[in-house]
């Protein structure tokens, strides 16, 4: 029998955070599994051995709720581990489990960053500052559109929009690629109302130096991100190239076939990839997308 549990560490200076870490029981051998989670004393409840209702402080609400959204990634990761060891007919220690833990961490800690991140936007309230509320929107149509380019958003019409497929081709490449339109592309479009271009987003608003417009809207956009991860507390910084790779990374799971999402959207070339998927069946694609959207 193997039992996890969640403990709070006080720190020995009063008012200064403690730390979060879990203890592992397995074969009457107890580990210890660090984490870099601080919390205050207040905000852990002893009888329940768990951080309190991130509802409970409004001053500290994302902060809260973003630790129990890590807290709760981990404890799923490392029941995942046990499930498996228990699998095997030569038993294991409480120390493998430690270590498979640590050794997957750096192969988990992506796809859970970039779930993290996109779980998050949606949650955040940004409704007080327009510019930061369509920098993240911006962010997030193009996660739903499978990772498009901003550049390729700019230019996007509305006649491109053809019976719920989107229809374009990136400007980079020439590439024509086909996406079924979800009701999460269409609550941002419908929520800057219809623009007065051909345009479909509000990024190029007039035909005066367009290409102008659409450089001062990317750096606009991801100045605001900056201070959007700032809100949130990120461990780094997010920017429209980063949106660009979060649905490869959240595709990643064991859920979306690898014949779909191939393993070169982590290699250096994109352009690999992207020749890659065009090949595939479209509604394969759209189904995967589907299940992406869907998982966040």
């Amino acid at each position: 029998m193997t039992s996890v549990k969640v403990k709070f560490r006080p720190s020995t200076v009063t008012g200064k955070m403690g730390s979060i870490y879990y203890q592992v029981i397995h074969g009457r051998m107890v580990r210890q599994i660090s984490t870099n989670y601080k919390i205050l004393s207040s905000e852990w409840n002893q009888q329940e051995e768990y951080i309190v209702d991130p509802r409970s402080s409004q001053n500290r609400f994302s902060i809260l709720r973003n630790t129990w959204e890590k807290i709760k990634w981990d404890q799923e990761r490392l029941i995942k581990i046990i499930t498996s060891l228990d699998k095997r007919s030569s038993g294991y220690t409480a120390d493998e489990i430690v270590f498979q833990f640590h050794q997957n961490a750096k192969e988990q800690s992506l796809f859970t960053f970039m779930q993290y991140i996109i779980k998050q936007l949606k949650l955040q309230d940004l409704s007080y500052d327009t510019s930061l509320d369509f920098a993240r929107d911006m962010f997030l149509f193009s996660f739903y559109t499978r990772g498009m380019s901003f550049i390729d958003m700019a230019y996007l019409k509305k006649k491109d929009l053809h019976n719920e497929v989107l229809i374009y081709r990136r400007r980079k490449t020439g590439q024509q690629l086909f996406i079924q339109w979800e009701k999460c592309m269409q609550d941002i479009v419908d929520k800057y109302g219809p623009t007065s271009t051909e345009y479909l987003l509000p990024i190029i608003q007039h035909h005066k130096e367009e290409l102008k417009q659409y450089r001062n809207a990317l750096h606009l956009i991801n100045h605001k991100l900056r201070k959007i991860s700032k809100i949130l507390e990120l461990p780094s910084h997010i920017t429209m190239y980063v949106a660009r790779h979060s649905w490869a990374s959240i595709a990643k799971s064991p859920n979306i076939p690898i014949g779909v999402i191939s393993e070169g959207m982590g290699h250096n070339s994109e352009s690999t990839t992207r020749i890659y998927l065009a090949s595939l069946d479209n509604s394969i694609i759209d189904k995967a997308n589907r299940m992406i959207i869907n998982k966040i």
